[in-house]
Order: structure tokens, then C-alpha cells, then sequence
């Protein structure tokens, strides 16, 4: 996995440097002091995984996440905690506290892997991905996926006929299911808006099932909808 690191503290980048060159799928492509220069660089590298302090000047690692569309995977590494619960509304994959510790840091990157991997099957004919579910991978048909829920630090895929957990954010999902038939209508719940067999009130239909819709997504899915 293509790395970088964002902090201001010139220390804290070589800890987290010594780190990322003991741990073997990890490839570090930059390093950065300041969130700015590294939204510049993420424009032209491909990166996998960003180790990112939450206070730095200029702009915030908050600031730095709510700046991006489609920002990679986020562990945040900080001496505060209070930012912890903020922070996870952001579908972080995981928050480090400093000082650093190899121990803990590999286990937030194994974390970081694991997530990656869900994403890394063959895809087929654009139609089929591959999900790591219990050490096995599992090819799941777009055209039968009703639509994904979140589990904590898992997701729950709810097929035509099969459910499958499986470890990863919301983020990542939302991130790689096309835009064109799936739709996040709630914090917990994503959409095959295909799938859709009525919408009531602030509930939508999906195989007798009731999926919440949350005012956050409530306009979205009517121009949506509009346009089907």
C-alpha cells in the first residue's frame, strides 16, 4: 500500500517513518509537514493510506478530510484525544495516539490492509467484485447487491438471497460502488437504487425490508430519483 505521512512535528515524521520501513506492504511516497502540501501531492501519486496529525496550521487534519471527495484511508495520529469521536464521524480507519508505539501502529495498518484487500479481487466484465469474507474471497454481483449497512468497524452486504460481513468503512464502500446505481441515503445505510420498491416518508422499501433515509441524503435521493 502507497502511504504518506502529514504532520508538523519533524519527529513525529521520523517515527512514523521508522515505522512504515519496518512494516513490508507498506510503501512510503511522501512525507509533508503541512496539510496543504500534501493535497498537492495526493493530486499525483497514488496513495493508499495517509498517517495524518489532526493539529497543524494552516489547515487542520479535519479540515484536510472535509477538503476531498474521495480521500484515501485516514489514520490519524495525534497526542489529543479529544478529537476521537469528530473524527470517526469521518469513517477514519483507525486513531493513534502519540507517542507512537510500533505495536499499535501495526495494528491500525494491519486494520488499513485489511480494508485495501476487500478491493483488490478481480474485477469482472464492471458487473462483479470480490469481498474477504471469513478468510475466504467471495465474488458478489453488483445487480444483486440490495444495499450495504454499517457495523461498527464492518459492513454488512445484503444480496438477493446471502448476507456477507465483511471488515471496512462506509467511506471505502461508498467510494467504490458506482455512483450510478448506489446511493448513500443514511449514515448507516447505503442503496442499490435499483432496488428501490417505494419510498414513504423518510423510509425507503427494499425487499420488505425499511431503510431509514436521513435528512442529511433526503434531497440528494430526490433529484436522484428524478432523473431515473
Amino acid at each position: 500500500m502507497n502511504c504518506i505521512i502529514v504532520d508538523d512535528d519533524r519527529m513525529s515524521r521520523a517515527v512514523l517513518e521508522k515505522c512504515v520501513n519496518e512494516t513490508a506492504f507498506l510503501e512510503l511516497v511522501g512525507q509533508y509537514s503541512n496539510a496543504m502540501d500534501a493535497r498537492v501531492a495526493i493530486s499525483s501519486k497514488k496513495v493508499d493510506l495517509i498517517f495524518l496529525d489532526i493539529e497543524m496550521p494552516e489547515m487542520s487534519g479535519l479540515e484536510f478530510i472535509q477538503s476531498f471527495p474521495d480521500v484515501p484511508q485516514i489514520i490519524f495520529v495525534t497526542s489529543k484525544t479529544d478529537y476521537a469521536v469528530e473524527a470517526f464521524e469521518y469513517d477514519v480507519t483507525d486513531y493513534v495516539t502519540k507517542p507512537v508505539n510500533y505495536e499499535r501502529f501495526l495494528k491500525a495498518a494491519e486494520k488499513a490492509r485489511r480494508i485495501h484487500d476487500v478491493f483488490e479481487g478481480e474485477n469482472t466484465g464492471g458487473m462483479d467484485f470480490f469481498v474477504k469474507c471469513d478468510s475466504k474471497m467471495v465474488k458478489i454481483n453488483l445487480n444483486e447487491l440490495n444495499f450495504v449497512e454499517a457495523l461498527g468497524d464492518y459492513v454488512r452486504l445484503i444480496t438477493n438471497d446471502k448476507k456477507y460481513t465483511v471488515l471496512s468503512t462506509m467511506k471505502a464502500f461508498d467510494a467504490k460502488l458506482p455512483s450510478d446505481i448506489f446511493m448513500r441515503v443514511h449514515k448507516s445505510f447505503i442503496i442499490n437504487l435499483r432496488k428501490i420498491e417505494r419510498i414513504e416518508k423518510n423510509v425507503v422499501h427494499i425487499d420488505d425490508l425499511r431503510i431509514p433515509i436521513s435528512r442529511t441524503y433526503k434531497e440528494g435521493l430526490k433529484k436522484r430519483l428524478t432523473t431515473l
